[in-house]
């Protein structure tokens, strides 16, 4: 012992300041706690982005699905002159409002208009045509009405003749999650809108 002690008088010393620097070093797992952390917090912001986007494509499928597209045409032939509107869309169409005008002025009665357009002597009777206002109505796809029809005859070639680029009819409406358009006569592809402008007269 003695002659160990001789041989190795700073043993004892080297071992303790060994052990002392061991004791210094960090564990390994201390080092990789930070990243790990950050990865943990980077994945958990993926998943929620993940998420976000997932739920914005279910939503946005689900307003495909009930999307309304109305669509308001003329047509005149052997059957008659008339205005109609059809839903060519995949889901119902809310129709808020209905507006008829003529040189861009509302309509208040259709009547009138007819007097004023063909003579008091060649009006027609109320019993050869029709009209109807859709306005608070719901129209499911595929579903056309007729908003004015009249039997073809020399007062009808007459009465389109005029009306011709001249009368024009806005209905506006909305999908069942409340996104509406304002869609208007022979004019293609409905407006969008923040919501259903209020028309200035109602057609009879």
């Amino acid at each position: 012992m003695l002659l160990y002690a001789l041989n190795n008088p700073e043993g004892d010393s080297v071992d303790e300041e060994e052990h002392l620097e061991e004791k210094e070093k960090p564990a390994p797992s201390a080092k990789r706690l930070p990243l790990i952390s950050v990865a943990a917090l980077t994945l958990s912001i993926l998943a929620l982005m993940v998420s976000v986007l997932e739920v914005s494509a279910i939503r946005e499928d689900q307003r495909v699905q009930v999307w309304p597209y109305m669509a308001i045409a003329s047509s005149f032939g052997p059957n008659g002159y008339a205005l109609e509107a059809i839903n060519k869309g995949i889901g119902p169409a809310r129709v808020r409002t209905m507006e008829v005008l003529f040189d861009g002025e509302p309509v208040d009665n259709i009547d009138e208009l007819i007097v004023e357009t063909v003579g008091e002597e060649d009006a027609f009777s109320y019993d050869l045509y029709r009209t109807s206002n859709i306005a608070q109505s719901v129209m499911s796809a595929d579903e056309k009405a007729t908003l004015f029809a009249v039997p073809w005859d020399d007062r009808t070639r007459r009465l389109s003749s005029v009306w011709h680029g001249r009368i024009s009819v806005r209905v506006c409406y909305c999908s069942v999650y409340d996104e509406c358009w304002l869609s208007k006569l022979d004019a293609g592809e409905p407006e969008s809108v923040a919501k259903c402008p209020v028309p200035a007269a109602t057609s009879d």
